[in-house]
């Protein structure tokens, strides 16, 4: 909870592995790398290659989508942040 507030208020130091409630566990598939920026994400993602890791603002992003739109709609967004480990989000927009 604390890792959350910090990335929202921009705060957030350093990465955090973070769980999810487990009514979302079939959309994010385990937990997930919290991360302040994206240096941060890219030690994340060299170190721990098979993990979900997301910038604060990313991560926030997909919660949008989530509770705008549902699961469903933010399960594209998050396989291809899987799939390819960039900054995904800015893209999908343009």
């Amino acid at each position: 909870k604390t890792a959350l507030q910090q990335a929202w208020d921009g705060t957030l130091k350093r990465a955090v592995l973070i769980e999810c409630k487990p009514e979302y566990q079939a959309l994010w598939r385990g937990p997930v790398w919290l991360c302040p920026n994206d240096d941060s994400k890219a030690q994340i993602l060299k170190r721990y290659p098979n993990r979900l890791a997301l910038t604060a603002k990313e991560f926030f992003d997909i919660c949008k989508i989530v509770s705008e739109s549902g699961q469903a709609a933010a399960k594209p967004v998050i396989e291809a942040a899987r799939a390819f480990g960039g900054s995904i989000i800015e893209e999908v927009g343009k």
